[in-house]
């Protein structure tokens, strides 16, 4: 496994780095998503609330002015009530809007308001029939028209107060209109008021409002009517709540994927200049001075780190995100320390010969930030660094861990201890550091750490900062391994004499590179590249048709006049009757990409980040997997046969 360098990760990302205009417009949007006044995140029946009162208002203002122009003398009891109903509406209204809180008992406010409306339409119903009877003729003669009427009112006084009954129900209808959109709860409560105060009323007025029979059919008519439609716009108004909240989640995660692509990208484009700043600067050097090769040592192990960053954004992308999933593999200690050692001979190391099981994605992001921190804030002239793993071995398992010591500034104050479950003491430890530091390189080393169940502190003891990093694991002794963690067949992979590779790609160097190091590493192979310009395009698929044993082809080839992809490529290959070997040659290789190589009809793929000699080893067992393949033509070929 290839290491990754973070030069300074601890500051990886100055202050305000991040806060671009596009994070600032993600940060908008998710507080537009979350906040209380958008469709989604405002409470049930906080907008049937707010129209509620709005409507009470209006009508007890007009109740009020009404009873003030005719009415001469000091208010009366139903004036206070028009008072009291106009008051109790505006407090609730105020309410609602101004404290947020408020907002989530909004169906509950409502529904207390809705009962208590209904009482106050029945006591208005009294006094206004009380008042119209003032003005009727004390003696009526009985209404006789011998028809169904008979039932339902048989004087001019029972006339009027079914009248009365009648508007009165059609005001009921519309105030509790809205309480019964925002459920079947309050639909029952206010119901069960309903009938208490419309039936149980006319009972105990002296006022007279119909026969019974009249009473009971139009308080039972109307929530016949009321009620189904109740629950047919309840039901509705759920489904399209649960689509409107499907919808709002998937905003969420596409606005939470959009912030952890941005923040990752924003620490890798930090780390990737810094890494080639100092590629750069080293190269200068060498150019200065031609005898000093270990600078250009140096840089080559730089950019190499870099490359392996670009290959590492997909994991830190799932980290930041929170979706990273624990992929543990079967790792040399002894390689895995060693990589992590190129390019900083400063650092010392004590590794037993064993292989372990560990996530080494997890483990490089977690390890390349301690080392960089140690490099950046330790001591700059003598370090004294020491990266030193250790196996204690158990009943049923054992315990990993990595060290790295270094010697701290003498002129800064102590460290304060740290384990990766705190993350509130990231802020303590960044304060022992310079100004520049942000906390970032431990607030990703926390979350590594916690997604794949790793133990991570950090403390001071003297003058020598420890930083341990340690998980439960699996072990066995001496065994090497290969890049994707299967067991090697054999050291040095085979080839048959005169094999035939033809390689295309768009890039000269890449040519140059395949052209020179493949005939040194696979000797008697005959080797011929292509990819200078669209025609070898052409001439790259007429001599594979010719005689090919192993093909290996760019997937982005941008050459002049067309650009063309590798799997396109590739498909055509296997259509006109290719048989032999297929190698995707790749800056891009994670899950997803190897599963569009593998369907177009490619057998493995070589990151072009890999070493020379990774590259041959892994095509050297793809080729002997599809030559025995060849033998056994119901063997699939899948990600774990390459």
């Amino acid at each position: 496994m290839r290491p990754g360098q973070s030069k300074g990760d601890d500051d990886a990302l100055p202050t305000g780095a991040h806060r671009s205009d596009g994070a600032s417009l993600l940060a908008r949007s998710q507080a537009f998503i979350e906040s209380p006044a958008t469709q989604n995140g405002r409470p049930l029946g906080y907008t049937p609330a707010i129209c509620w009162c709005l409507g009470l208002i209006c009508t007890c203002a007009a109740m009020v002015a009404l009873d003030a122009i005719s009415s001469d003398n000091s208010p009366s009891p139903a004036q206070w009530m028009n008072y009291a109903m106009l008051l109790v509406a505006s407090v609730m209204l105020c309410v609602l809007v101004f404290i947020k809180r408020a907002r989530a008992y909004s169906p509950i406010l409502l529904t207390c308001g809705t009962c208590l409306t209904t009482c106050y339409i029945a006591c208005r119903l009294d006094g206004l029939l009380t008042m119209s009877l003032k003005a009727w003729p004390t003696t009526s003669e009985p209404i006789k028209t011998f028809t169904v009427v008979d039932f339902l009112f048989q004087t001019p006084e029972e006339l009027l107060g079914a009248w009365f009954f009648a508007v009165a129900l059609l005001c009921e209808a519309l105030q509790s209109s809205f309480v019964r959109c925002i459920g079947i709860l309050p639909t029952a409560v206010h119901t069960v008021v309903y009938f208490l105060v419309f039936l149980g009323g006319p009972w105990l007025s002296a006022n007279t409002y119909g026969s019974l029979f009249y009473i009971v059919l139009q308080a039972i008519g109307t929530q016949l009517f009321l009620v189904p439609s109740s629950v047919m716009l309840t039901l509705q108004f759920k489904k399209v709540q649960e689509s409107q909240e499907l919808l709002n989640q998937s905003q969420k995660r596409e606005l939470a994927y959009q912030r952890g692509i941005q923040q990752a990208d924003g620490v890798l484009s930090h780390i990737l200049k810094n890494n080639i700043i100092d590629a750069k600067n080293s190269i200068d050097l060498f150019l200065d001075d031609v005898e000093s090769r270990d600078i250009l040592s140096h840089a080559k192990a730089i950019l190499f780190r870099s490359m392996w960053w670009c290959r590492l954004r997909e994991a830190v992308v799932q980290l930041v995100q929170g979706t990273y999933v624990k992929r543990p593999q079967n790792v040399s200690l002894s390689k895995f320390c060693n990589d992590l050692r190129v390019g900083r001979p400063a650092i010392t190391l004590d590794c037993p010969s064993m292989t372990a099981s560990l996530d080494p994605v997890a483990c490089n992001v977690v390890l390349e930030n301690a080392v960089a921190n140690a490099i950046r804030h330790g001591d700059t002239e003598n370090p004294e660094i020491k990266l030193k793993a250790e196996v204690v071995e158990h009943a049923s398992s054992a315990e990993l861990s990595f060290t790295l010591i270094n010697r701290a500034k003498a002129d800064r104050p102590k460290l304060a201890h740290w384990h990766a479950s705190n993350s509130d003491t990231v802020s303590v430890v960044v304060d022992r550091y310079d100004s520049v530091s942000t906390g970032l390189g431990l607030q990703h080393i926390a979350v590594a750490a916690r997604e794949c169940g790793m133990a991570v502190e950090l403390w001071q003891e003297d003058v020598y900062v420890h930083f341990r990093l340690s998980m439960r694991t699996e072990v066995s002794p001496g065994a090497e391994t290969v890049s994707d963690g299967s067991q090697a067949e054999g050291v040095h992979p085979t080839f048959p004499l005169n094999v035939h590779i033809l390689c295309v790609d768009d890039s000269p160097i890449t040519r140059k590179c395949l052209d020179r190091v493949l005939p040194q590493r696979i000797p008697g192979a005959v080797v011929k590249v292509f990819g200078e310009t669209v025609s070898d395009v052409a001439l790259f698929k007429q001599a594979v048709a010719e005689q090919c044993d192993i093909a290996i082809v760019d997937q982005n080839l941008s050459l002049p006049g067309a650009d063309i992809k590798g799997t396109d490529l590739i498909k055509e290959l296997v259509s006109a009757g290719y048989t032999g070997l297929v190698c995707v040659h790749s800056a891009n290789c994670t899950a997803k990409d190897m599963a569009e190589y593998l369907k177009s009809g490619a057998h493995c793929a070589v990151d072009k980040d890999m070493t020379w000699g990774e590259k041959v080893k892994l095509l050297g067992h793809a080729y002997t997997k599809h030559t025995a393949s060849q033998n056994l033509p119901d063997i699939p070929w899948t990600v774990d046969n390459v």
